[in-house]
């Protein structure tokens, strides 16, 4: 139901006031609601439409269907951000403008297929006012346990793990400020400072799977080269797989950067990986670090007929 023009106690004068039904095939409630470019998008689970002429007294309300296939089931995740509306779907996540959707969560598949259905109510959105911040119940948690983030200026669909998260549940942008509320009353001021209450900030880099151009071959690796700019205090581990990633070798031991090698070079021997045909790292610590590059060096080994 709607109200009069700038008269919320009007809720009966013809063509000005009234009820506008949202009918779908398969049914169900309003799930979010949202006042974007000039219209109102209404969500079901499944099902999107445009509510137009809002706020405005000279023409009656109409609705009209956007799809009857893209809905949002979670509407803390519905979140403005500069030109585009993002949601989370049944099936994927979305990018909206001009009464349109547009999938976007592909390179986020397994993070969705982890969704915990049960307590997907919680799964929030945020925004820094650049970027779209989506946090996810996962496996058997019970709260938001991962925060994705991706930046609409990008050219290419890049998502990011943000990190790892414990208590965040409401997101709210106030004066340009992103804050986070949780499930233990807690508010959070985001993206700032460089620790996390004043505890380093874990991270993690997991390359993709190398078979330097001959997968059929197995390749002899000797060592990892990495140039990085890090703080003092940073901690940093390296991991190799040679198996796709079900087991990792831990290389050599932890790092921490000293105070007289903020800006180094790294190598690291890789003379205890086995031989394989493919070859995945992982680069993880706590603190802040910058990678620049990573140099492979290896020898390819015969292919045996």
């Amino acid at each position: 139901s709607f109200c009069a023009f700038q008269n919320a106690l009007d809720w009966t004068t013809a063509l000005n006031a009234g009820t506008v039904q949202y009918f779908t095939s398969n049914g169900g409630d309003i799930t979010a609601l949202k006042a974007f470019e000039g219209q109102i998008w209404v969500f079901k689970k499944d099902a999107f439409a445009l509510l137009f002429h809002t706020g405005d007294s000279r023409s009656t309300h109409r609705l009209v269907e956007g799809s009857n296939d893209i809905g949002c089931v979670a509407y803390k995740t519905v979140q403005e951000v500069g030109s585009y509306l993002f949601w989370l779907g049944q099936q994927d996540v979305y990018i909206g403008a001009g009464g349109a959707a547009t999938p976007i969560g592909e390179p986020i598949r397994r993070f969705l297929n982890a969704i915990n259905t049960a307590q997907i109510d919680k799964c929030f959105g945020g925004t820094d006012g650049i970027r779209y911040y989506l946090g996810l119940v996962t496996g058997a948690n019970t709260e938001p346990d991962t925060l994705l983030v991706y930046d609409p200026r990008s050219k290419r669909q890049k998502w990011h793990v943000q990190s790892q998260i414990t208590d965040l549940r409401y997101s709210a942008t106030l004066n340009n400020v992103w804050y986070n509320g949780g499930a233990t009353g807690q508010t959070y001021k985001m993206n700032d400072g460089l620790t996390d209450n004043g505890v380093a900030i874990p991270y993690m880099y997991e390359t993709k799977d190398y078979d330097e151009g001959f997968p059929e071959a197995q390749k002899e690796y000797f060592e990892l080269h990495l140039q990085i700019t890090a703080p003092t205090g940073t901690t940093m581990t390296v991991q190799a797989s040679v198996d796709q990633g079900t087991t990792y070798t831990t290389i050599g031991d932890p790092i921490t950067v000293s105070s007289t090698a903020q800006n180094v070079n790294v190598i690291i021997p890789l003379d205890t990986v086995p031989l394989g045909n493919w070859i995945r790292f992982k680069i993880s610590g706590s603190g802040q670090i910058n990678i620049y590059r990573i140099e492979r060096y290896f020898n390819v080994l015969p292919v045996q007929h």
